[in-house]
């Protein structure tokens, strides 16, 4: 018999001002700064996330990594395969 597993993947797309949050079919939008990185963070620990992969956007995504990292949250960078091409 297959056993199933299921993780919750968290994504990120970051922009100067703005944190774009989405999983499990949830999306809200938090400040890229200190308060709305902690209210994010919030929110994420008892949704018990999986995987958090963070959109690399030229050291804008910085502070919420380190943020989550300090809280023992481990993240992935990934960067725009469209803007590596370029």
């Amino acid at each position: 018999m297959e056993q199933q597993i299921s993780v919750s993947v968290v994504g990120i797309d970051v922009s100067k001002n703005r944190l774009d949050v989405s999983i499990a079919g949830q999306d809200w939008a938090e400040s890229n700064d200190i308060i709305g990185i902690e209210a994010f963070i919030d929110k994420l620990k008892p949704l018990a996330p999986g995987l958090i992969v963070v959109e690399a956007t030229g050291g804008l995504e910085r502070a919420v990594v380190s943020l989550l990292s300090l809280d023992g949250i481990r993240s992935l960078s990934v960067w725009s395969l469209l803007r590596i091409a370029k």
